[in-house]
This record gives structure tokens, sequence and C-alpha cells, in this order.
């Protein structure tokens, strides 16, 4: 049974009371061999503390007072758990109820403690429990300050946390290039796994004709040197090549010899790409004719290029930092305000025209394009401005516009013009006509043949005056578009049939045969019936005038449908006459145009019949086609729009 501690020990008759130790507890008399190991301790550099089953100190050395950062008188009695660091006091109250659980044996365990100065130390310890006896009953724990260690510690996880978190391929590599860490950017950027590749050599990344620049960079890093962003080429685990910046750095143990290397590797075949593109706008905007300059949201100028120097007056270094407002003249500015903000709203602003200020204070008439300027989260951080000289186009569009007057007036006269024609020669050419009719009728009495063939001459010459004035009469009413249409339902099937009774005598007196083809049933269409049936008029009559010998038809056929088109209505009209050669094919339609060598002599024509049946089918919807074979003859198809 344990002494109180108040209780004397004696040894032999001599024996005194002791006085209690400075660095001992006064509550506490040591045996003998707690006195020894006492001793010994004492003698230690090893921090060592005595402390009882409920964690007090009995006794320390000095050794433990200088690690604890406490006097030595300060220790004894006060319990080991005071200073533990409060998230590590349950884990030390377990590792103790361990020690006393396990006499004899040594129990170790880590654990932060607050000094005297009220910083915390890392210390790791090891607790031995005496077993119970009377001369030593007492718990062992011996310090070492492993502050420095953990610390180190975690600096390494931090870093590894770092690298492995990191964005750019972080790999490790020893002097000869083997792989010793790889990590998680690395696996993206490369695409082989960490286990796939460590060991293995750095060389699997580098493609052939990068070696040698590899070997140089290698041998720089080998003698201490640090290679910094360098782009380069790498490969991929499937081939493919990426641009990369690589920065590569020697490694050093703790005596500053070179133990590896280190490299950083990022993939910038995308900031390569997009740079490429940037310089390729930039050097579109430093060559294009447009002003065009960019602004902050105030209004500050930021790039201007050399068709802005040009427009303004300005260079780029006077420019740059200066406000916009001033290429804007003073009645302007509220304008300038309006448009910086529908800008600023997000709002584009497209060909404004307005007037800007040159530096010589001088105005030029510009049309403006503005647009926001958005960064790579779409907000607007600024705005651009291209700017056009339209000085030019201001004095073409007055001088247009004058002509246009000009045209206006000519047109006008023109007008009055075919008007009076229209009256004062129409009117004596018929007189004309109808007179020598007379005459050739021999009703005011008999004619020589002389007298005859002269009066033939003149009625024919007035027809053809006539003719020529009829037709360009009609030529200037349809290109001033002045025709009016009446459109209406049409039967088609009456139009072939007028058009055979109208030129059938005509061809026959020439021999030829003159034929029609109908369809079955009624075909109706949509248009005008007048212009419709001077078109064919015109075509068939043609057809006629041009055939020697054969036949003339013109049929009618009402077209099968074609999904998604228009239902349509044909006119053919085919001859066996002289054809058309097919260097004269492309100027068939062309006013005034006349192919035919052997015109007949009865009627030379004017050159304006296809040209005008031609317009006239624009006017109704349609279109005239044609295939013609030299000496074999000529069809001509009218397609209308049915409805």
């Amino acid at each position: 049974m344990r002494e109180k501690p108040s209780t004397l020990r004696t040894r032999g008759k001599n024996s005194r009371q002791k006085e209690p130790e400075a660095n001992s507890s006064p509550l506490h008399a040591p045996g003998e061999s707690e006195v020894a190991f006492r001793a010994l301790a004492e003698k230690s550099t090893e921090p060592t503390v005595l402390v009882d089953k409920e964690g007090r100190v009995l006794y320390s050395n000095s050794a433990a007072a200088n690690l604890l950062g406490y006097p030595i008188t300060a220790l004894p009695g006060r319990s080991i758990f005071e200073n533990i660091h409060p998230r590590d006091s349950g884990r030390a109250q377990g590792f103790f109820q361990d020690a006393l659980a396990r006499p004899g044996f040594p129990i170790l365990g880590d654990f932060r403690f607050r000094n005297q100065g009220g910083g915390y130390r890392a210390l790791g310890m090891v607790a031995v429990n005496r077993p119970d006896t009377s001369s030593f009953d007492a718990v062992i724990l011996t310090y070492q300050d492993i502050t420095d260690r953990q610390q180190a510690s975690e600096t390494r996880a931090r870093l590894a946390a770092i690298v492995e978190s990191s964005d750019d391929a972080i790999i490790a590599e020893g002097l000869d290039g083997t792989i010793l860490s790889w990590n998680l950017a690395a696996e993206r950027v490369y695409g082989w796994a960490a286990e796939e590749v460590l060991g293995l050599p750095i060389t699997i990344t580098v493609p052939p004709d990068r070696m040698d620049e590899l070997n140089e960079c290698m041998a720089r890093a080998r003698q201490g040197d640090r290679v910094d962003h360098l782009e380069t080429i790498r490969v991929r685990k499937d081939g493919t090549r990426i641009a990369v910046s690589i920065t590569l750095s020697p490694i050093r143990d703790d005596e500053g010899n070179i133990i590896g290397l280190s490299k950083s590797s990022r993939d910038i075949t995308g900031l390569q790409a997009a740079g490429e593109t940037r310089a390729r706008l930039a050097a579109v905007v430093e060559s294009s004719d447009d002003a065009i300059i960019s602004e902050t949201l105030d209004g500050t100028i930021t790039s201007w290029n050399r068709a802005a120097e040009r427009l303004h007056g300005w260079t780029r270094d006077e420019a740059i930092g200066r406000p916009i407002s001033m290429t804007v003249p003073a009645d302007r500015m509220e304008e300038l305000k309006d448009y910086m903000a529908r800008v600023r709203r997000g709002e584009r602003v497209d060909h404004l025209e307005t007037v800007c200020l040159r530096k010589d204070g001088s105005r030029l008439d510009v049309s403006i394009t503005l647009s926001p300027i958005l960064d790579e989260h779409r907000r607007i951080i600024g705005l651009s401005k291209s700017s056009r000289d339209i000085t030019e186009r201001r004095r073409f569009e007055a001088e247009l516009w004058r002509k246009n007057i000009e045209l206006e007036i000519a047109s006008r006269a023109k007008d009055a013009f075919l008007a009076s024609m229209s009256h004062e020669l129409r009117t004596p050419l018929n007189s004309i006509i109808g007179f020598t009719g007379t005459m050739l009728m021999k009703l005011p009495g008999e004619l020589t043949e002389d007298q005859e063939r002269q009066l033939q001459l003149i009625q024919f010459s007035a027809r053809h005056l006539l003719s020529l004035i009829n037709d360009l009469l009609n030529l200037a009413k349809v290109q001033s578009g002045k025709t009016e249409l009446q459109l209406e339902r049409v039967a088609c099937r009456p139009i072939v049939q007028e058009i055979g009774s109208t030129l059938r005598p005509g061809a026959g007196a020439k021999g030829l045969r003159f034929e029609v083809g109908l369809p079955s049933r009624e075909v109706e269409i949509h248009s005008d019936r007048r212009t419709l049936l001077q078109i064919l008029l015109n075509l068939a009559g043609n057809a006629i005038k041009f055939t020697e010998q054969g036949t003339v038809r013109v049929d009618l056929e009402e077209l099968s449908p074609v999904p998604g088109k228009r239902r349509e209505v044909a006119f053919r009209v085919t001859d066996t006459g002289i054809g058309i050669r097919r260097e004269d094919q492309g100027r068939l339609f062309q006013p005034f145009e006349q192919f035919h060598a052997k015109r007949s002599e009865a009627d030379p024509g004017s050159g304006l019949g296809l040209h005008l049946s031609q317009r006239m089918a624009y006017r109704l919807g349609g279109k005239i086609d044609f295939t013609s074979e030299p000496g074999r003859g000529t069809i001509f198809t009218l397609r209308l729009p049915a409805d």
C-alpha cells in the first residue's frame, strides 16, 4: 500500500526527512529507484517527464522544461493535458489510457502542445507505464520536437495537392529522362494514365523532329539552368500533335545537388489558333479601307487603324487615350450620346449616316456602324465603330437625282412627242393608204400599168411606215410600263381558233398549210386576252413570213403539274421555214435585230416584233422559249401561268 505524501521514509537509524527537489512535486516522495532514474534523466538531453496515473507532472528534467518553454519549477503538479491542442485532447487522453493499460510497453503518439509563449509545437511522445512498485510508481514520458518534420510533411502534402490540382501538366523526371511522377493534368494533356507512363522515358511524348531540342533542354537543366516557356510540339497517346509551352527546372536535394528534372507543360493549341486568328483579324482591320476604332464604354479611344488616320487626320498616337467626342461636331453630340447608350444596352447600330469632324476642323459625311465588344463571359466591355467616307457617294446621289429629274423631263417630252406622232403621223399615213387603195380600185378611172405599179409602191411604203410607227409606239409603252393589262378568265381554245381564222388565208396564198392543235376540253387561264392574242399573232405571223414551203402550226397544251411549281399552259408555234443560225440565236429577242439574209420584200419588218412579244410575255408572268435548226424550221413556245 502506498504511503501518504506526508509520510516520512527512513533508511536505518540515521535516516532523516528529505527536502523535495525544485523540479519535483512537493506532494510526491520518490522511492529509491525513482531517485536513481531522476539522476540519470537530469544528465540526459532527452526531454523526460514523470507523471502520476492522473497525468499530473511529478518530475521534469531541464531538457523537458526547455522544450515545453516553461521554467523547470512551473511544471511539477500540472496536468499534461492542460496545454494539449483542443483538437488533439481526446486523442491524447486515449493515448495515456492505452499506456496505463499496458504496463512496461512503450506507446507512441504525436500531439500539438502549447508552450508558455502561446504558440504550438508538434511533439512526438513515448509513454511507458512502470509496473506498480513502491519504489517507482509513475509513467515515464519522453518527448521529441517534430515540428519541423511535420511542417515539412505538411508542405509536401500541400505541394502534392497543388501539383495534382494544377491545370498544367507537371512531370518529374530522373536525370536520364525516366518519368517519376505524372499528375492528372498530364493525363488530360498527353492522354496516358499515370500507371501507363511511370518508369518510361519522357521521349514517348516527343516527336522525332523535336529530339534534338529535347536533348538540348535536358542538358541545360542538368547544368542547373532553367528553361522558361519554350513553345514547342509534343505528341499525345493517340498520335496527335499538340502545341505546348514548357518550363523545365532542375530538382535539388537538401545539399543542393541536382537529382532530377521538373517539367510543367501547358497545351496552347487553342491559344495558338486564337493568336493566329487575332493576328489575321488585326491584319484585316489594319488593311481595311474603313476607319475602324475601338472605344471603352465611356468613349475613350483604345485602337485606331490607318484608315482612321486618313479619314480623321489624327495619327494613332494622337488619338489613343482621347475621347471619341473629338471626332463629333458640337451639333451632333446628342446623337453620339444616343447611339452609345444603345450599344451599352447590347444593340447594334447599322449604317448610321451622319457627319464627323476632322483634325483640321472640316466636316465629312460618313456612314458608321457600331457594335458592342463582349468578353468571354458575354459582358459588354467596349464598342467597335467602323466609319466610311460617303462624301463621294452623296455627290453621286445628288448628281443621280439631278439626272433623274432630267430624264423625267425627257420622258415627259418623249410621251408628248409619241402622242403627237400617234396623231400627226398615223392620220396622214392612213389617208395615203386609203386614197391609194381607192385609186388602185380604179374608182376614179382607169390607170396605166406604170401608174398602178407606182401606186402599189406608195401603198406598200405607207403601210410599212405605219407598221414601224405602231411598233415604236408599242415599244415605248411597254418600256415605260404604261400598258395596262385587263386580267380576266380567258378561254384559250377560241384564241387559237381565231389565230387560225385570221392567218390561214395569208398562209394559203403562199402555198402553206396552216394547222391548229387543240386539247379535247377547254383550257382557261387568268390573263389579258388582247395582249395574248397580239403575242400569238406576232409569233405565227413571223412563222408564215419566214416559211417558203411546208406547214405552220399552232398548238395549245395544258402542261402536267410539277410538284412545288405553278401550273402552266403552253402555246407552241411550229414552222418548217429557214430556221435561225446558231450564232444569231443569242440576240434573237434584242430590239431592231434582223438575222435573215432573205427577208420578204413585201414585208421587211422593223426588228421589234420578237422583242415586243417577249416583253409582253414577261408582263403576263410568262416567257417565250425557242428551238431552231437552220434549214429545218423553228418552234416558239409561249409559257403562261394558268392561275
